[in-house]
């Protein structure tokens, strides 16, 4: 038939189980009107995790550049002189940046439209409607927020906003992008920059100079935040730290440290009780080929630091800090910290005695060019502070899950348990010679366990194998000993948290 044309689409690419780089960005963006379900045109509500192997991809799909911006007095989205303006999203910005960075695969979970941009004073009605409706986008993003989260490995339609990692055992980082925006102070307004007089300039025929009204979005502030907006935040970042520490251990939040007021000092602005080897914080934001389409022309560093890890996990390894790595094409960070701000001591709370570069990963200049200086945690336990360990246990916990699947439907006795002893033997044995374990042999470097002296009594009757794996990382900490127990149909868990 002339003019037909059938096209074989390629299979899905299947995911090594151990694969450690794949992230899962969670946040507002609208669809393009082609995808945008059928008979409901301007749908706002979730969809699916969809899995994206390039920002192409990610571009067709979602219209991330399609941000309102709004005055109060306005509901239309119109300035006075009639035009539409749009700003960009910084979830688009975010998984921009993941493939820029050197990240190869990631997933989508699309919760909502973003709130629109408002130019203008809101008054205080529509503060409080604007308000609630924040609380609701927060609560999409972390069910059950502000108290525990809701999502369930038992029930999957819970599977909704961070609960979708549940069905997603690829991903090994989330990131929410959006999260700092939505507890900005007031986020309404947000300042417009002082307006700078341009010099004449000769103009070409043809050539239609830019209008004021173009750039309006261009001169709007960055959102920032006070001491509530940051007691905010750091609670929604616990919140997600615990949902994962409790049901995806192979899972990180990568979050970034909101900006704070204007003449404000970052090291007193640290929330103090955040403090979980699940979260990984980033700070300053970005300058970025994507960043002038946002308020202020910053852009939230998740994306930045998710795609380097990504990187460091596809060329060197998962376990190894990626501190020194390049910001491929991150042309400016602000604010630019100076030494003292890195290394001077944070004295509240928990946090007595530690410095700023102890609890989040900086990025910064270098002799080099923009790197990132430091790759840290918040835990306060010394051995999972350095993100690369706790990478390293996650690298572990995941190969025994692995494991655990294989022999799920085997009886529990002597042979069940050395042959699992020997497959974590060779997996230590692997990770021992790729520079990830130290000591000068593998008996030096670890020792595994798995049998009557792991697996009691009352493990047996659970349908559960117990092993236990102690192992010096090549980073300078001391040994670090993690219970793993195989519960019935292959699911491994940690049976004690590590000290």
């Amino acid at each position: 038939m002339a003019g037909l044309l059938f096209e074989t689409r390629p299979a899905p690419p299947i995911a090594a189980p151990n694969r450690a780089d794949v992230a899962c960005f969670i946040g507002l963006v609208p669809l393009r009107p082609q995808s945008t379900p059928a008979g409901n045109p301007d749908s706002a509500t979730p969809e699916l995790p969809q899995a994206l192997e390039s920002w192409e991809a990610f571009d067709q799909r979602y219209a991330w550049d399609q941000r309102p911006l709004e005055r109060a007095d306005r509901s239309d989205g119109a300035t006075n002189s009639g035009r539409r303006l749009y700003c960009a999203t910084y979830l688009g910005a975010a998984v921009r940046s993941f493939f820029a960075q050197g990240g190869r695969r990631c997933f989508v979970v699309r919760v909502g439209d973003p709130l629109p941009v408002h130019l203008s004073a809101p008054t205080r009605g529509q503060r409080q409607i604007w308000e609630q409706q924040r609380q609701a986008l927060l609560a999409a993003l972390l069910p059950g927020f502000p108290q525990d989260l809701s999502p369930t490995p038992l029930d999957r339609s819970s599977w909704r906003g961070i609960g979708a990692v549940l069905a997603l055992p690829e991903v090994s980082f989330v990131a929410l992008p959006d999260l700092a925006d939505l507890v900005a102070l007031d986020r309404t307004p947000i300042a417009p920059l002082p307006t700078v007089a341009l010099p004449e300039l000769f103009v070409e025929c043809g050539v239609s100079p830019a209008r004021p009204d173009d750039q309006e979005g261009l001169r709007l502030a960055a959102p920032r935040c006070d001491q509530r907006g940051y007691g905010r935040w750091g609670q929604a970042v616990s919140a997600a730290a615990g949902f994962l520490r409790r049901w995806c251990r192979e899972v990180q939040v990568i979050a970034a440290l909101p900006l704070p007021q204007e003449g404000e000092d970052i090291c007193r602005s640290l929330p103090p009780r955040l403090t979980s080897g699940f979260a990984q914080l980033v700070f300053p934001w970005v300058r970025t080929p994507l960043a002038p389409q946002l308020p202020g022309g910053l852009e939230s560093p998740e994306g930045v630091l998710v795609g380097l890890l990504a990187r460091q996990a596809l060329q060197r390894g998962s376990f190894r800090s990626a501190v020194g790595l390049d910001l491929a094409d991150v042309r400016a960070v602000e604010p630019t910290l100076t030494r003292l701000q890195r290394l001077a001591p944070l004295a509240t709370g928990s946090d007595a005695g530690l410095t700023l570069s102890d609890r989040v990963s900086l990025l910064g200049p270098t002799p080099q060019g923009l790197r990132l200086l430091t790759d840290v945690t918040t835990s306060m336990a010394p051995s999972y502070r350095l993100a690369s360990v706790h990478r390293l246990v996650t690298a572990v916990l995941r190969a025994a899950r692995t494991l655990g699947e294989l022999h799920s439907f085997e009886t529990s006795n002597e042979a069940l348990w050395r042959r699992l002893q020997d497959n974590l033997e060779t997996l230590m044995t692997q990770l021992w010679q790729n520079g990830a374990l130290a000591g000068a042999s593998p008996r030096e470097a670890f020792q595994v366990r798995c049998d009557r002296t792991t697996t009691q009594p009352q493990d047996l009757n659970a349908g559960r194998v117990v092993a236990e794996v102690v192992f010096v990382a090549a980073s300078p900490i001391e040994q670090i000993r993690l219970v793993l127990a195989m519960e019935e149909g292959g699911q491994v868990s940690l049976q004690s948290p590590p000290p």
